[in-house]
């Protein structure tokens, strides 16, 4: 099945200041979205809800529980982020490690980019969770490295064709460029910043 990697773009300022926020209405509309309904559906598996994981989140309280499942608060950073950014998914499919995320990492390198799944998820930030959780790990993508990246993902020529898996050009390790590629632009576009969460 493989470690899936979930990128969004988010304003890193916009999420930190939800931190202790103690904002009711924030709480009730991301129990709202999608992404908390699939989440929530998980709860009778884990000793915190993720409700509660999003409510000490907001509301600054102790994570006294954090000791029983530590995951629950990754997992709803995970919906808050899905809420207030943008799911990086969405260019055009998903990105999991193994087979997948090899195949673009070659693609890659015939074009002289050299590329890493680690250096999607480099500990750049910190949020203050609690710490012990194997998944989800919690990284990011530097920005200072999607210029030049980006001047060189430009140079991969990516048509219609190669990302309609109908065709016969279709090319899944070009679907994964092309996820990438249009994160970045997303992210430099936006002045947003690059967080990616493997699970």
């Amino acid at each position: 099945m493989g470690i899936s990697l979930m990128p969004y773009a988010v304003e890193i300022n916009k999420l930190k200041s939800i931190f202790s926020s103690k904002n009711e209405n924030l709480i009730k509309e991301i129990k709202s979205t999608r992404i908390y309904s699939c989440y929530a559906l998980q709860d009778k598996e884990r000793p915190i809800s993720i409700e509660t994981a999003i409510r000490q989140i907001i509301n600054g309280s102790p994570y006294a529980d954090s000791f029983q499942d530590p995951s629950a608060y990754g997992y709803a950073l995970i919906v808050i982020v899905d809420y207030l950014g943008v799911n990086l998914n969405h260019a055009g499919g998903n990105l999991k490690l193994g087979r997948i995320f090899d195949g673009i990492i070659n693609k890659l390198k015939t074009y002289n980019i050299i590329l890493d799944w680690t250096n999607l998820i480099e500990p750049i930030y910190d949020f203050g969770l609690p710490s012990g959780a194997g998944h989800p790990i919690i990284g990011g993508w530097r920005k200072d490295k999607f210029g030049e990246l980006l001047k060189s993902f430009d140079q991969i020529e990516i048509t219609e064709e190669h990302l309609n898996w109908r065709s016969k050009s279709y090319d899944s390790d070009l679907k994964g460029v092309h996820i990438l590629r249009e994160g970045i632009k997303i992210c430099t576009k936006n002045n947003l910043k690059w967080i990616t969460f493997a699970h």
